[in-house]
């Protein structure tokens, strides 16, 4: 039987992602005209790590988790876990932020991200192959897909309102890849090699178990006629085509063993498409490669925050300050409960807060379950966002730059509780202690609850002097309302209460005197006393 086929060479377009793919060596001197680095540490490589507990206190890692969710090949949780030492680096980051905060220009870098994703991916799927030929043609076709992404790139790429120093620094660089003689010249030299590939014609000759290659001579196609004949046993009505995309990627030994006879008919092709790898072995810019690992980062995070602002939530780049200074937010909410809601459809409560300069601490009392650990982890994750240069949960937002981010929870999780709760607590406080200073941020929410009121309010005291000591920033949930005035640079955060029926959670806070009733109320719900379930036992 004599058939009539094209080589269709390969055209992936599959989105998916993997690791440790990029060239070792320089071949491109040009490029070093323009100089791009890390789009993350820009200034410098070093960074400081946020101790595990207090991602777990502040919900962070359902954060991170909701945020890579869909993503996968990449390994991207160490750049959470990794906050930049200087604020030049959290306003580099910032005004990516800012840039992404355009529609435009967030879909099109992300369209850029996905298509050399798409490459690289192909890339490492073709140096896998056991199948030397096939992966030379599909090395191919991914470098002249990387031509053509990077020539629509130079042109059209940033063309939107573009201001941050690493999105212009990455433009320049493409631009000087595209500009530079050896990139013409290899792009001359892929696209020339294809178009002479893709024009090979060639028929199969197949009888009594031996296959032959030869030239198209303009031989009848029989290919069509066979399908036709055998397409009456299809079960469906929708047409045969006599070469399936998937079968283009699909390699095997037999169809190995005929393009090694296609080769041999047209060999003079194929000794260029060899020399073409041994003269461009690895095309694609390792400085490109980082840019497209971490501009991932910025990504996930955008687009998370896009779709939690749909809801009503309110994003901003918060101002940032060294040293003291008067600290502010706006609407500040629980970003992890944001999460938690967003499948609902709605938005969790917001509340405003401030420290002067000459404030310290902020000692949030009221009724349990009313708010008061969802402030905290909401004052936490919005200065962990902050250091991490990223928009944080609030429509406005002032704050100092922090050495140290250290929290402790009441938890029946932690290890250490075989020391006793009491211990385990004095022991967490003498440890954030040694290591606070007037640079960092401490959160206690609910420390010295296992003991009684007047030893909480004596070790309370004692805690909150010594933090004033080291004029560090803190936020102190308590039971204890006597706290809320334990000095001048204390401020204390009330949860508001309705009158008409304190029991009901509003779940807001205000700057404003403890109401004198969250102990009381604790005790009574703990035995089952409060107004609601007294009457509830009473109508039985």
């Amino acid at each position: 039987m004599f058939g009539h086929f094209f080589i269709p060479f390969p055209d992936s377009t599959a989105l998916m992602r993997t690791t440790g793919v990029g060239p070792q060596d320089n071949l491109w001197p040009d490029r070093e005209k323009s100089f791009l680095g890390s789009i993350l540490f820009p200034y410098s490589s070093k960074s400081k790590a946020i101790p595990i507990d207090t991602i777990k206190d502040l919900d962070l890692d359902r954060v991170i988790r909701s945020m890579l969710c869909n993503l996968s090949g990449f390994k991207l949780e160490h750049y959470f876990y990794e906050l930049p030492c200087d604020v030049d680096t959290i306003e580099y980051r910032q005004a990516v932020f800012l840039d992404l905060a355009d529609f435009d220009t967030f879909e099109c870098l992300e369209v850029f991200s996905q298509k050399l994703g798409a490459i690289l991916d192909g890339i490492a799927a073709a140096q896998r192959s056991g199948f030397a030929l096939h992966a030379e043609l599909r090395l191919l076709d991914y470098a002249c897909k990387y031509v053509d992404l990077l020539t629509e790139a130079s042109k059209n790429l940033f063309d939107h309102h573009t201001q941050s120093a690493a999105l212009l620094g990455v433009k320049r660089y493409i631009r000087s890849i595209c500009d530079g003689s050896e990139f013409v010249e290899f792009a001359k030299q892929a696209k020339e090699l294809k178009s002479r590939l893709d024009q090979i014609e060639y028929t199969l000759l197949i009888r009594e178990g031996t296959v032959k290659v030869e030239k198209y001579q303009g031989e009848g196609d029989y290919c069509k006629e066979v399908l036709d004949l055998f397409s009456r046993f299809s079960e469906g009505a929708a047409a045969v085509n006599a070469v399936s995309s998937s079968d283009l990627y699909g390699m095997n030994h037999v169809k190995a063993a005929i393009l090694r006879l296609v080769s041999r008919v047209f060999s003079q092709e194929f000794r260029d498409l060899n020399q073409f790898h041994v003269s461009w072995p690895e095309f694609v810019d390792e400085k490109l490669v980082l840019f497209y690992r971490e501009l991932a980062f910025y990504l996930v995070v955008q687009k998370k925050l896009n779709a939690l602002t749909t809801l009503g939530n309110e994003f901003s780049i918060p101002e940032i300050y060294r040293g003291e200074g008067e600290s502010i937010a706006k609407r500040n909410f629980d970003l992890a409960l944001a999460i938690k809601l967003e499948e609902e459809g709605s938005s969790p409560v917001a509340n405003d807060w401030w420290l002067q300069s000459n404030e310290n601490v902020m000692v949030v009392t009221g009724l349990n379950h009313g708010g008061k650990t969802t402030f905290a982890r909401a004052f936490g994750q919005l200065h962990y966002f902050a250091g991490l240069g990223c928009p944080v949960p609030a429509a406005k937002a002032r704050l100092q730059a922090f050495e140290h981010l250290l929290t402790h929870f009441e938890s029946e999780e932690r290890p250490s509780l075989d020391l006793g709760r009491l211990a385990f607590d004095l022991s967490a406080a003498k440890a954030m202690l040694e290591k606070a200073g007037p640079d960092s941020i401490l959160i206690f929410n609910e420390i010295f609850s296992s003991t009684s009121l007047k030893d909480a309010k004596f070790l309370g005291l004692e805690l909150l002097k010594a933090i004033s000591e080291k004029r560090a920033r803190a936020v102190y949930v308590t039971f204890v309302d006597e706290l809320a005035g334990a000095g001048p640079n204390v401020v204390s955060m009330a949860v508001s209460v309705e009158m008409e029926n304190p029991e009901r959670r509003l779940y807001t806070l205000a700057r404003s005197a403890p109401t004198g009733k969250s102990y009381a109320l604790m005790i009574a719900e703990s035995y089952g006393l409060t107004r609601e379930t007294l009457k509830v036992r009473l109508a039985r």
